[in-house]
Parts: structure tokens; sequence; C-alpha cells
């Protein structure tokens, strides 16, 4: 490589922008042109659907309604709810979905039938793209899946007192992913496949043997697809990497995001290369709070040691989350952004030269 690619996430700095700070930064980023990584999913036809009710209700939090869904399958009705927010603000979860064993039966009694996908506009996506970065195809994760309906607190008792039923829901779950996997493939869809979720599965709310069961064993073999095939796997998880880290290049983990340094992580960039060598690349190194809260010249150390802790290999230089969280980005955002991009061009040049 001639230069660290180095990007700012889920922003697309091609793209004409609505808010007005969000131009600015668009035209910050044309004059260093940052790499683009993209999701792009397939339209899915003819998944099953069980019949479903949505309710929405008063609720005693001000500028919120709560949606309540039900769901009935065989076995019984299963409802969750969502506090939305009238004045878009993050919503809540106020009731999973799956709160009992019971829930967890009724949910595996609901029928299921493969859906088709239609990959149609996966080769006019890549033209689209052009050589201003990659795509990444957005797929699930079978541990995640079922967290999503059980919630942490429910799925931290499970590990402890529903192993075997915990097994039976990510099984159930990774059949459907193995299938969506194996339909995109023979769409002719190969590249870099990605998803999120192992966060919810490493310590400190489960163990490391947690991790080798839920998401490593129900992992690697959806991973081996996408490299029999000839693809990449790219995985999303933020956390302390420490205990977990070669079991994420065991289980055949291409790039490893955001790889978050200390002390909100465990691990630098330097250590993570010697306990992976090779095995494995980096997509992070800088905190996004680091933006929010550094002085531009503390924000080029920054930028500047990541760089050169990677020696200039496997790594892809970005913040660790993206800036959807910020509404407006403020002047000091914008400036520390700039800063970000021109340090990591010019030290990402010169570490590769």
């Amino acid at each position: 490589m001639d230069c660290v690619p180095v990007r700012i996430w889920g922003f697309d700095w091609r793209q004409e922008q609505s808010e007005p700070s969000r131009r600015q930064l668009a035209e910050i980023a044309r004059e260093f042109a940052p790499d683009l990584m993209l999701h792009w999913g397939p339209r899915v036809e003819g998944d099953y659907r069980p019949q479903t009710e949505t309710e929405t209700r008063p609720c005693p939090h001000l500028g919120f309604v709560e949606d309540v869904t039900t769901i009935h399958t065989p076995k019984g009705e299963l409802t969750s709810a969502h506090l939305r927010s009238l004045e878009g603000k993050p919503g809540y979860a106020s009731k999973h979905l799956l709160e009992t064993p019971e829930d967890a039966e009724k949910w595996l009694s609901i029928p299921w039938s493969p859906s088709r996908v239609d990959a149609s506009d996966w080769q006019p996506a890549i033209q689209r793209m052009g050589d201003d970065g990659v795509l990444y195809v957005g797929i699930g994760e079978p541990m995640y899946a079922i967290n999503h309906l059980t919630g942490s607190e429910v799925w931290a008792y499970w590990l402890m007192e529903e192993r075997e039923l915990i097994h039976r829901l990510v099984a159930e779950e990774q059949r459907r992913h193995i299938h969506f996997v194996k339909e995109l493939l023979a769409a002719g869809v190969v590249g870099m496949f990605g998803y999120v979720g192992p966060e919810l599965c490493i310590p400190p709310l489960a163990s490391p043997k947690d991790f080798d069961e839920f998401v490593v064993a129900y992992d690697k073999p959806i991973h081996d697809l996408v490299h029999d095939a000839g693809g990449l796997v790219w995985v999303h998880c933020h956390g302390k990497m420490g205990p977990v880290l070669e079991r994420f290049a065991d289980e055949g983990v291409d790039c490893l995001n955001p790889l978050e340094p200390p002390p909100m992580g465990d691990v630098t960039i330097a250590q993570a290369r010697k306990r992976v060598g090779k095995r494995m690349s980096f997509d992070g190194g800088i905190e996004v709070y680091e933006i929010e809260m550094r002085s531009p010249a503390e924000v080029e150390q920054k930028v500047a040691d990541a760089i050169w802790q990677s020696e200039g290999i496997g790594l892809i230089l970005s913040l660790s989350t993206d800036l959807s969280h910020l509404p407006v980005l403020s002047d000091k955002v914008l400036e520390n952004l700039r800063t970000f991009l021109a340090t990591a061009r010019r030290e990402g040049t010169r570490v590769c030269a």
C-alpha cells in the first residue's frame, strides 16, 4: 500500500448533505478524499411473517409514546414494547420479546420458510462505488439476533440457568443466517461481509467460555462459507478485546472493528498486531470522544501514534463509531475532523514509504 486507509464511519462525502455542519464536513472530506466503506444489502423476498399487530399507547415519559407489538404464534402470543420519541430522540425497549423459557418455546414454534434475495443491485452498487472504497454486505449474527430478543439482563441470567435453551435459539438463528449467506453467494455477491453483535457476549457480561460456545462455534461456519467463496469477514465489536482477541482470529475474522485503545479498551494496536500477527486486520484506533473533547494538537498526536504503531500493516484508521449521536457538528468537532484526516494522510503516507 502507498498509504494507510482512513475513513469517517458511515459518512459518504460524495453525497449532498442537508444539514449545514455536515455540508462543511463534506467540503473538508473532499480535500482529503477519505476511503469509503459503505453498507449494502439485498432486497429480501418470500420470507415468512407471522401475524403481527402493533398498538401505540400513551406513556408517562414526556415526549414519548409506547409501541406495543403482539406476535401470534402456534403456542400463544408474544409481546414486545418500545418507547418511541416524538422529538427524534433515541428510543428504549421497555419490554423485550423473550422474557421466560415459555416465551422462547413460543418463538421456536413460529414456522420459518427460506427467503429469496434479490441481489440485482450488487454490481451497479460496485460500479457506483468505483475506486473510492469498498462495500460491505450486511449480514446478521446468530447470538446477537437472540440477544436482541431477550435483552442483556435475561441473556445474562440464561447464561447461568438456560444454556441448552440458548443453544437451541442460537442454532435456529444460525440455520437462517447460513441460508441467507448461501443465497447471496449463489447470486454472485462476493466481497466483504460484515456484522455487529459479539460485544454482547464478551466480558464483563459474559465469559470467554460463553464467547466460545455462543459466538465462535456458531459464527465460524458462516465465515467458512464466505472464505470458501473468496470473500472476507469484517466484524464490529466494542469493548476490551484482551480476553477474546485471538478467538476472533481463530474463527476467521479478517478485520476487527473498532479496536478501542486504552483506557476504553485494553489492547493497543501494537500489542494486538504482536498477538495475532498478520492473521487479522484492524479498523479503528481512535475513540470518537477524542474528536469531541481534545485539542487539535492532541488529536494529531493520537492519530500519528496509532498509524506508527501499525507500521503501515493491516490498519484502516477510523473512529470508534459514526457521528450519528451528534445532530450538529460543532466548530471544534469539524476542526478536529480536519486534523484527523490531514494527519492520517500525511503520516499514513510516511509510514508506507
